[in-house]
């Protein structure tokens, strides 16, 4: 989110982490690698459900024909810093991958810039916001992107067919706050067991107090984002606080959100309902024990999850994650419920790099190196925003029955060694009871091969179970760049191999907002090809970031 009530409350929004509970397989120090099952399957809390309708609902003309009018910015915004997670006693982390040997294996086809200062008429300073927020994803011909605060639709070549335009140009004529509110925080998805495209931001209307915290979703009517859309509002305002950091999970069942509330707020709407523009009910709960950010899992490829299984969530805890089921019934709402699990113990981990936050000093709040950084140096450290896991909880069902996600976070790859973040990814599967870290616990590591710092990852499966992430790549003598790295279901447990460099950085930020996030996703004409979209600087600055998307692929799976 970039709009001008930013300095008011941002730092509401990024409070410290809360305790979290944690079972007792997962004491620090000296908990094995192997570790890797949640031990029991009945819920530890269960919370039921509220339903309420949508706000509002229409149906838009086509995003094509529609006036394009960039809103006055008084004046450039940004996000304050994010708060440092409360620190905990370090840990041997056992799961870290200090070198890549394999040769890469993901093979790059394809790159464009995406939404940039300086390109196609846009300019970060007056019609953007720090940071990016960049997310996009792939659809059958198309590949749409946005960011705070724009959006555009891109050919798979890259080809700019509509845009920039301002994020909320797709609530054009629907009329209050979605219309008159351009507050970022952008999610876009494409469905593509209905060939449609879900976007979504939030819209608030009175700061930090929660009083006016809508949020703006809309369905493609076809699958080219370019025409109308099913557009709807949902209403938070009764929760007293912003609906922050918005995240989606496309299921047949539902479209799941989840939302950083003082606690953390999931809600199924109806999507069926959506498909059609009819009106639509939502059905929400709070998440039970003070969490602060769920992630939604969200669906990759055609086979579907067994009939009558609920939606799965997860929490990033200390040396765990924390696991949740969504129960919907739409015909009966009263039967709906969410249940916290279990807690599933993971390798020990370190915060990504908090351990090198005071060498930063008076950088108070970036933590990861980049060219110039440092006691003596003219820009900031980076944030790593390593409290939470990053979009998205990629699930997967095979044709065999088993099931499988994947998720990341960042985490300290180099202690003590110093300023150093690597990338915490997982592989979770199951058949029939609880979930666990697959393949006895080994489908899990830090990545972090060098003295590079790794953050903002995305990660995701094709249809052969091989592994691709992309994320953000930086470090002393490295400018923020663009990279990706891969492993092929074939290859040891808790191994990537060596990352590629789509996109290298020409220049540092002189401040630490980065991300907040980045986002892959599978192209649905193959199941095979991944799209990365993330950020990158083409000249050292503050207002002037770029996005660039990535396609690739493993060879293998194209045959």
């Amino acid at each position: 989110m970039a709009t001008t009530h930013e300095r008011e409350r941002r730092p509401q929004r990024r409070p410290q982490r809360l305790a979290l509970l944690v079972a007792a397989a997962t004491a620090v120090g000296g908990a094995a690698v192997g570790a890797g099952a949640s031990s029991v399957t009945a819920p530890l809390a269960v919370q039921r459900v509220v339903s309420t309708p949508s706000a509002h609902n229409d149906v838009s003309a086509p995003l094509r024909d529609m006036r394009v009018t960039w809103p006055a910015r008084p004046g450039f915004s940004h996000e304050p810093p994010e708060a440092v997670p409360a620190a905990r006693p370090h840990v041997r982390d056992a799961a870290v991958q200090s070198s890549a040997t394999a040769s890469p294996s993901l093979q790059v086809l394809s790159t464009f810039h995406g939404i940039s200062d300086g390109e196609h008429g846009y300019n970060v300073l007056m019609q953007g916001g720090l940071p990016p927020d960049t997310v996009g994803a792939v659809g059958t011909t198309q590949y749409v992107q946005m960011v705070n605060l724009a959006m555009a639709v891109f050919s798979k070549k890259g080809a700019l067919l509509l845009g920039p335009v301002p994020a909320n140009q797709v609530w054009q004529g629907f009329g209050g706050d979605c219309q008159s509110h351009d507050d970022g925080d952008p999610i876009v998805l494409f469905d593509h067991l209905a060939n449609r495209w879900v976007v979504t931001q939030f819209a608030i209307s009175t700061g930090s107090s929660g009083n006016g915290s809508m949020e703006c979703i809309a369905i493609s009517k076809t699958a080219d984002a370019t025409g109308g859309w099913y557009r709807y509002s949902f209403d938070y305002t009764k929760y007293g606080s912003i609906n922050d950091y918005p995240k989606l999970g496309i299921m047949p069942a539902a479209y799941y959100m989840t939302y950083n509330f003082p606690g953390a707020l999931v809600c199924a709407m109806a999507r069926t309902a959506m498909l059609a523009g009819k009106p639509a009910t939502q059905q929400c709960a709070t998440a039970p024990g003070g969490l602060a950010s769920l992630m939604p899992a969200d669906l990759d490829g055609r086979v579907l999850p067994p009939k009558g299984e609920p939606e799965y969530l997860l929490e990033k805890a200390a040396n765990s994650l924390n696991v949740f089921s969504f129960t919907v019934d739409w015909k009966h709402p009263g039967r709906s419920h969410l249940d916290k699990l279990s807690p599933l113990p993971v390798a020990p981990y370190n915060d990504a790099c908090l351990v090198s936050a005071a060498p930063e000093v008076p950088n108070a709040y970036g933590c990861i190196p980049q060219p110039g950084s440092g006691p003596s140096g003219y820009v900031s450290a980076l944030e790593s925003t390593g409290d939470r896991l990053m979009f998205r909880l990629a699930y997967r069902r095979f044709a065999d029955g088993h099931e499988s996600m994947v998720v990341n976070h960042a985490a300290s790859g180099g202690f003590p060694v110093g300023a150093v973040s690597g990338v915490r990814w997982y592989e979770l599967s199951r058949r029939t009871g609880p979930w666990a870290v697959a393949r006895q616990a080994k489908q899990q590591a830090t990545y972090a091969p060098d003295l590079n710092s790794r953050w903002e990852g995305s990660v995701a499966m094709d249809r052969l179970g091989d592994i691709a992430m992309g994320y953000s790549l930086s470090g002393p003598a490295t400018f923020p760049s663009i990279a990706l790295t891969g492993r092929l279901y074939g290859d040891p447990p808790g191994q990537m191999r060596a990352e590629t460099v789509a996109v290298a950085g020409m220049g540092s930020q002189i401040i630490p907002r980065w991300g907040d996030y980045s986002a892959l996703t599978l192209d649905p004409t193959d199941d095979c090809t991944f799209w990365f979209t993330s950020e990158f600087l083409k000249l050292p600055g503050t207002f002037d970031w770029s996005t660039a998307v990535v396609s690739a692929r493993f060879p293998g799976c194209h045959r």
